[in-house]
């Protein structure tokens, strides 16, 4: 089980295609830890479990993909909505972070 855990931990290898025959060249691909929620009828609770998937993502494509192969089922968003939303939360966070730091600087005053 604690071997299990330091695998989930650890950084995932990203590796970029250099075969033209297996996809687009600026291809890039990892396998990746993805968590699966199904939600009741009361849409409040819900089961989870973490399986293993794959993602995907190529600019010339213009995509990004997340495949579960256990489930049988692959997502794929165009990855400028997805670079949107990333960007939108990193500059939320980094906002947050800053009224953070203010708030100690005027508490060690």
């Amino acid at each position: 089980m604690e071997q299990e855990k330091q695998e989930a931990l650890k950084e995932c290898e990203v590796v970029v295609n250099t075969d033209p025959k297996n996809g687009p060249l600026d291809g890039a691909s990892a396998k990746v830890n993805v968590a699966r929620f199904i939600f009741n009828d009361d849409g409040q609770t819900f089961k989870h479990k973490v399986l293993e998937g794959n993602i995907k993502a190529s600019y010339e494509i213009g995509t990004v993909s997340i495949s579960v192969p256990e489930e049988k089922i692959m997502l794929a968003v165009r990855l400028d909505e997805i670079m949107q939303v990333m960007f939108a939360a990193a500059g939320a966070y980094r906002k947050l972070e800053e009224e953070k730091n203010q708030k100690k600087e005027t508490n060690n005053d």
